[in-house]
Order: structure tokens, then C-alpha cells, then sequence
């Protein structure tokens, strides 16, 4: 699982670097652990992401089907 969290962290990264412009991004060297946290939940089926605005996400599969939770 630590591998999921590694490339869904690299993921965000290098997709928020690609889109700075178009999303009007400030702060473009963002930290995983200072900035957002990915992490699993507690029966370890699901990813939990989060900002430091304390926003939340969760992404699961139901069905083998991804799906996102706010």
C-alpha cells in the first residue's frame, strides 16, 4: 500500500505542476505531508487524501470501480 500512496503523491504533484498556470497556483513546490497527506483509512481498503485547508477526499472501490467520497 505504501506504493499507492507513493505514486498517488507523485501523481498530484506532477499534475498540479502541469495545470500552476491554468489553476492560478502560488505555491507550486508543494510538500506531501506539509501542504496535503495521503494516507489509508483504518481497514486499509480505501485512500484518504486531505489539504492543509482541511479539505478531504476518499477514494475507494466498490464493484472494482474507483470511486471518490468527499
Amino acid at each position: 500500500m505504501d506504493e499507492i500512496i507513493n505514486r498517488i503523491t507523485r501523481t498530484t504533484i506532477d499534475s498540479l505542476n502541469k495545470k500552476k498556470h491554468e489553476l492560478n497556483l502560488v505555491n507550486t513546490s508543494l510538500q506531501s505531508g506539509i501542504d496535503f497527506q495521503v494516507e489509508l483509512n483504518k481497514r486499509r481498503d480505501a485512500v484518504i487524501t486531505g489539504c492543509k485547508c482541511g479539505m478531504k477526499n476518499t477514494i475507494g472501490q466498490k464493484k472494482g470501480v474507483l470511486m471518490v467520497r468527499d
